[in-house]
């Protein structure tokens, strides 16, 4: 650290990437030690995120109604790919209180510590599970980053006219104006063996029974 690049590099920086450089594993530090290094936690500072704004974003999140699996996946994909920086700042901010181990995910207990220490807002075991059962696309236990924007985002914003339209064509990969069973179980990942899935899907959603959306 004696070259010109590290003259402006504060000891606690410096004392970071020692301890992350450090040859021997089991000498160095872990991904949960390093965010919780003094370094970090003196300029890695979360922005307030005004009551209203927070309580109306968990309210969202708690009263999500996703269980069609193509109404999530729709969500998500506009959520993720079709929403720009400023409409999920606020939503990233939140997160980042919430997510206490800082992995990119939020398990029951952070959200229910989350509730409660940043909003004031108790919640039982039974309403988060409810939550979870919701929002969880991938059943893994976890509310990743997409997923809480897809639950929080203003769901009136999200299905748009041009952004549903957007969404439409990416499951219509041939442009036919149509999402056939083919397309439709390759965008939601649906396998061979999970053909009574996809009729139960169809079933809920193809109105006029031509096998096809």
């Amino acid at each position: 650290m004696e070259e010109p690049e590290w003259e402006n590099v504060s000891e606690g920086a410096k004392d970071l990437v020692k301890k992350m450089l450090e040859y021997a594993p089991e000498r160095r530090v872990s991904a949960f030690e390093a965010l919780n290094h003094p370094w970090i936690l003196e300029t890695a500072s979360i922005d307030k995120v005004s009551p209203e704004i927070a309580t109306r974003t968990l309210r969202n999140l708690q009263n999500f109604q996703g269980h069609q699996a193509i109404k999530q996946a729709t969500l998500a994909f506009i959520a993720s790919h079709l929403t720009n920086k400023e409409e999920k700042q606020d939503l990233e901010k939140i997160f980042k209180l919430m997510d206490k181990d800082g992995n990119g995910t939020l398990d029951k207990e952070e959200v229910i510590a989350g509730y409660e220490e940043h909003f004031g807002l108790n919640m039982t075991g039974e309403q988060v599970g409810k939550m979870f059962e919701a929002v969880d696309i991938d059943g893994n236990g976890t509310i990743d980053y997409t997923e809480f924007c897809m639950a929080t985002m203003n769901e009136r914003e999200l299905t748009s006219q041009k952004k549903l339209s957007a969404a439409f064509k990416m499951f219509d990969k041939d442009g036919s104006g149509a999402i056939s069973h083919a397309e439709l179980k390759r965008a939601l990942g649906i396998s061979d063996q999970d053909n009574e899935v996809l009729s139960k899907l169809l079933y809920e959603i193809d109105e006029n029974n031509d096998g096809q959306i």
